[in-house]
């Protein structure tokens, strides 16, 4: 029999007639979220490798400092209102999902306030420890990331009922509108650091207006007939299952976040600045494994609740396989092909000479899509704490023997250290879930 035929005849069987099904109803989903973060990721990538090629690398390390300053305010955000958010939302209030949405865009109100104020006071220190820093440039970070932050909030509420369609339409108006602010300030030669953040917040704000509409947020909502469903309610929900990632992500900042600052402290914000040029070249392959972990965990919610506590850890070494051979498929030729791709993305003969930090960057990569993809389960089991340990072993890592090697050895102590400190994640991540699933079989 030839392979046609007998493929053929697979697909006209019942389990083939069950597979294309499946095949149709998942494609496009998952099309549609890897293209959501494709848009995100593009847009920044983008970005980020033309800021390295139009201004100083001193300048663009002064960037790589302040961006890192946001994603460790991020982080927070993630843990508070949008990590509990996609695994809430869907198992709690999959029927009042308008009102949920429009009190936790209100706990975003209220997180941004306090972060602005906890910045303005902490601004001496900052500027202190790195004098690059300027109090407007902390002012202009805080203010951007109220936007920023409200549109990756609602980026991640599309999800709660499956629109990925619609992510992705408000990350394309994203993307264009940041790639044609950007160009328009540097032929306006008005490109810079401060200039940077105002066109991602100029671009979020339009973006999240797109979703704001079509998520039927209304401050209306926050008046109901009941009081079942209250703000109150929702911030003590949020903290109960974000605390320990609140936790995690002080060991994050420990763990990954640090290294762009600690390399600015021993090496010079040049330094800062190869390492986060090389970073931005991998980074798009991290989104797309972002993507799939955007989309499984409120679906791995849902199917908690349909089909029983204990599904996720079930299908676990499924969704590992399909983390792990995604990233293989993408960061291999960054491995293989790393110094032709230095040199054809940045035009700036400076990189060129450490385009060896790209093998390790990438190499680590590989290892943190594991973390990825395992950190998806757990989430999706409310199984925080898991996160918690995972970045703490990390930050130990980090802080005794990275730390050393970074003092030691600057860029090189920097690549070493980024594949010791994921392979402490990996191990301790996949104990975690090995334990979990045995407790599983005992009870």
């Amino acid at each position: 029999m030839s392979i046609f035929r007998w493929t053929r005849q697979i697909f006209i069987s019942e389990a083939g007639v069950q597979l294309r099904h499946q095949l149709r109803h998942w494609i496009p989903k998952i099309g549609y979220s890897i293209a959501d973060q494709g848009f995100i990721s593009g847009a920044n990538f983008v970005l980020n490798i033309l800021l390295a090629k139009w201004i100083l690398p001193d300048e663009y390390g002064l960037f790589g400092i302040t961006f890192s300053l946001f994603l460790f305010l991020s982080g927070f955000h993630n843990a508070l209102l949008i990590e509990p958010l996609v695994v809430i939302g869907p198992a709690r209030y999959g029927s009042q999902t308008a009102r949920y949405l429009t009190m936790v865009v209100c706990l975003h109100l209220l997180f941004s306030l306090i972060i602005t104020v906890l910045l303005l006071v902490a601004a001496p220190f900052i500027i202190g420890w790195q004098t690059g820093l300027s109090l407007w440039m902390l002012v202009v970070v805080s203010i951007s990331s109220f936007s920023i932050l409200l549109f990756w909030l609602l980026r991640r509420a599309a999800y709660l009922e499956g629109n990925a369609d619609l992510a992705s339409r408000s990350s394309f108006f994203y993307l264009l509108t940041l790639l044609a602010g950007t160009f328009w300030f540097h032929q306006a030669d008005w490109i810079n650091v401060i200039n940077a953040y105002l066109l991602m917040s100029a671009a979020s704000l339009i973006a999240a207006g797109v979703l704001w509409y079509r998520l039927g947020i209304n401050l209306k909502h926050l008046y109901p007939k009941d009081d079942q469903l209250t703000i109150q309610r929702v911030l003590v929900e949020h903290w109960q299952y974000g605390r320990w990632i609140v936790a995690g992500t002080l060991a994050y900042s420990f763990s990954t976040l640090i290294y762009v600052p600690l390399v600015g402290a021993f090496a010079g914000l040049a330094a800062s600045g190869v390492l986060r040029a090389m970073q931005n070249l991998v980074q798009p392959v991290q989104q797309i494994i972002v993507a799939l972990s955007t989309f499984f965990v409120p679906w791995l919610s849902k199917q908690r609740n349909i089909r029983g506590n204990d599904y996720p850890l079930q299908i676990f070494p499924k969704v590992l396989c399909v983390f792990v051979i995604i990233g293989i498929i993408f960061l291999l030729p960054i491995v293989l092909f790393g110094q032709e791709l230095v040199r054809f993305v940045y035009s700036n003969e400076y990189y060129y000479q450490y385009d060896w930090v790209l093998y390790y960057v990438a190499i680590a990569a590989i290892i943190q899509v594991m973390v990825y993809a395992i950190a998806t389960i757990v989430r999706s089991i409310e199984y925080s704490n898991a996160i918690f340990w995972e970045e703490f072993a990390g930050a130990c890592f980090v802080l005794t023997i990275g730390l050393l090697l970074i003092w030691k050895w600057g860029l090189a102590g920097v690549s070493v250290s980024l594949i010791g400190s994921t392979i402490s994640q990996v191990i301790v991540m996949v104990w975690l879930i090995h334990r979990r699933m045995h407790l599983a079989r005992t009870i």
